[in-house]
């Protein structure tokens, strides 16, 4: 009689006792990795299953193992970029960055790729030695009030000293999501 494991290795049964024989084969083991690349097209929600099987033969007898089901779910190939800009304007119609001049910061909030960006929340930290403007939250020009309530943003409201814009479920079709605030050089 003889073992055959993989087509690689031979075990004489002879040489071995039947005791040795299993922890050997026992032992043995093997890793395989697989890399999974899924379709671009592929739909966010998708569940891909992969389930492994072994086939072994010792003697006449075949001996088959399957090993438990793997399970993705595709979540998206969308990609956010965020683009930030400052302008300051200072009191004396300048663009010196002193004490008592303004800051206003541009988010302009693109998306790429297929699929699509689940619940996109922006948050901004306001800078140190700064004090943000009330009202001059803005997105896509529409003013939001600046407490954490009904609208889509609030400055300190969910997160303390940040600017937080929730923009919903984004696409690579959806139009650019533009945030404006204000903050003052203290």
């Amino acid at each position: 009689m003889e073992v055959r494991i993989n087509g690689q290795f031979t075990i004489t049964p002879m040489r071995y006792s039947l005791r040795r024989l299993f922890l050997f084969i026992t032992a043995l083991c093997a890793t395989i990795c697989l890399t999974l690349d899924a379709n671009a097209a592929t739909p966010a929600g998708t569940i891909i299953s992969n389930k492994a099987t072994v086939s072994y033969t010792i003697g006449s007898n075949t001996f088959t193992r399957d090993s438990n089901t793997d399970t993705i779910t595709v979540v998206s190939s969308a990609m956010v970029n965020i683009t930030k800009t400052a302008v300051v304007l200072d009191q004396y119609g300048g663009t010196q960055p002193i004490t008592g001049a303004t800051i206003r910061y541009t988010l302009a909030v693109t998306t790429v790729g297929t699929g699509t960006a689940m619940n996109v929340v922006i948050t901004d930290l306001l800078p140190a030695n700064t004090t943000y403007t009330s009202g001059t939250l803005k997105l896509n020009s529409a003013a939001l009030t600046d407490a954490a309530d009904a609208d889509a943003g609030d400055v300190g409201g969910t997160t303390t000293n940040t600017v937080t814009v929730k923009l919903g479920n984004l696409t690579s079709v959806s139009p650019i999501q533009t945030i404006t605030f204000d903050v003052k050089i203290n």
